[in-house]
């Protein structure tokens, strides 16, 4: 995933039918033979971005004085109007290099640095996106349309930690819009987009998400970065036990795991949750507020990040939300989750919710804005099937419920049900450093191909096709 995506708090949109010359821009296949700027004269994006700015130009003559005045004074003077393709595959971003210690490598035309590359989880169904960058003095609006050749599988998939791409064929014409901008320049971009492309304007709307989708990227997110950071830690073992005794080396290998978990806990960071009560709950009830420190994190994945306790098993991996629904009603009496998922062969999974609840009650802390009540909720029971817990993910339920996730921050990215979404990079860098110490440290060949697969890129990737993939649902649904 392009880095022109981290560091910024976007707004997303859904674009219901992406016109087919804006597609096949976004969608070339030439783009893969080479980088962006390679491309851009071939594409004519130069020309469109020297078109949208004379389009500006003219609007703001148009303008009543007093609002141009205000414009400049906020803004400053449009100095660069910019078109060009996001790097997506990992042959693009492998145009950038990254030393050992997470250092962003040299930078290409357009001044974007690339650090690692993409995993090749996204198989070849990798995400396309046409950035649009209004560069004032004071600030620089930005705007990505976003799509995949085939339509990513939604993350509620029955493997929650899978976000790939589905194996269709044929080509999904909905595209995410991400938007940093003001209202008016979002207006003047899309009336140049349908002036030029025939998009209907009616076709963008602002993306509502799912607290479903909170919820289940959430458990997908965690669960890709702990099974990838313990394997690529035990590749490396592994190499350095074949020259040594096993006995001793796992003597050794107490400060590892201590380290392992410190970095994924950095990673992660402090998870801070969002819960929304509906009004006829709790009239001054409003949200409510759950932080759990990062060391809680850590000690919830300990099992996973410790390589050879790895299993393909679904129901052995930690299910956050739940084991937190779970600490929290035995606390407070409270159901932060009536409509609960059920964990496959869920008879293995007991020791983990035991282990998960002293976990999780190691300095979680909840918080309640405005005024609480002191009635507990009662819980929901009403059991579901694998596929009947599926199905009511994937479908919102026939009723609003009582209380929703409406948003969830780590230090690696946040999310919300009002469509707003921000990638960090630092955890991305944070990683770059962890794989290249490790590859220095070892010939393994899994660690040496890790390094290219920097798996919070990935995750963040996943994240992204996901976000897509409940926009196609959504405009299905609605017809």
């Amino acid at each position: 995933m392009d880095n022109a995506l981290y560091d910024t708090s976007w707004v997303l949109y859904s674009i219901t039918h992406l016109p087919a010359s804006l597609h096949a821009i976004i969608l070339d296949p030439k783009l893969s033979a080479g980088g962006a700027r390679a491309q851009t004269e071939a594409l004519g994006l130069s020309e469109h971005a020297a078109a949208l700015h004379a389009s500006l130009a003219r609007e703001q003559e148009d303008r009543p004085h007093y609002e141009e005045v205000e414009e400049h004074e906020r803004l400053g003077v449009l100095k660069e109007c910019t078109w060009r393709l996001l790097l997506s595959s990992r042959a693009e971003l492998e145009h950038s290099s990254v030393d050992a210690h997470g250092r962003n490598g040299k930078r290409d035309h357009h001044g974007d640095t690339s650090t690692g590359a993409n995993s090749q989880s996204t198989g070849n169904h990798h995400g396309h996106a046409l950035m649009i960058s209004l560069v004032y003095d004071r600030t620089t609006y930005k705007f990505v349309i976003y799509t995949t050749e085939k339509t990513p599988q939604s993350s509620t998939s029955s493997s929650r930690r899978d976000l790939r791409p589905e194996p269709d064929s044929n080509s999904d014409p909905t595209a995410i819009l991400l938007c940093k901008a003001s209202p008016s320049a979002l207006k003047a971009v899309t009336t140049y987009l349908a002036d030029t492309f025939s998009l209907a304007l009616t076709d963008i709307t602002p993306l509502k998400l799912s607290p479903a989708l909170i919820r289940s990227t959430l458990e997908q997110y965690l669960g890709t970065v702990s099974i990838a950071l313990g394997r690529a830690a035990f590749a490396s073992a592994s190499a350095a036990e074949a020259e040594q005794e096993s006995a001793a080396e796992e003597h050794e290998r107490g400060p590892e795991r201590e380290h392992l978990q410190s970095t994924f806990e950095s990673i992660v960071g402090t998870l801070r949750i969002t819960i929304s009560f509906a009004p006829p709950v709790a009239p001054s009830l409003k949200t409510l507020d759950i932080t759990v420190p990062p060391r809680t994190m850590g000690e919830q994945y300990r099992h996973v990040l410790d390589g050879p306790n790895q299993t393909t098993n679904d129901s052995r991996r930690p299910q956050f939300m739940d084991t937190l629904a779970t600490w929290i009603r035995d606390k407070t009496g409270l159901n932060i989750d009536p409509f609960p998922s059920t964990i496959v062969n869920g008879d293995d999974n007991d020791d983990n919710d035991d282990e998960g609840n002293a976990a999780v009650g190691n300095g979680t802390s909840v918080a309640t804005a405005n005024k609480t009540k002191k009635n507990p909720m009662r819980p929901h029971t009403e059991t579901e099937t694998e596929t009947e817990s599926e199905a009511s993910v994937q479908e919102p339920p026939p009723h609003q419920p009582p209380m929703r996730v409406s948003r969830v921050s780590t230090a690696a990215y946040a999310i919300s049900v009002e469509g707003r979404l921000k990638f960090a990079s630092k955890p991305v860098e944070l990683v770059n450093g962890f794989l290249g110490l490790l590859e220095h440290g070892s010939n393994a060949e899994g660690v040496s191909e890790a390094r290219h697969e920097n798996f919070v890129r990935e995750a963040n990737q996943q994240l992204l096709n996901a976000v897509l993939a409940e926009a196609r649902r959504q405009v299905r649904e609605d017809g």
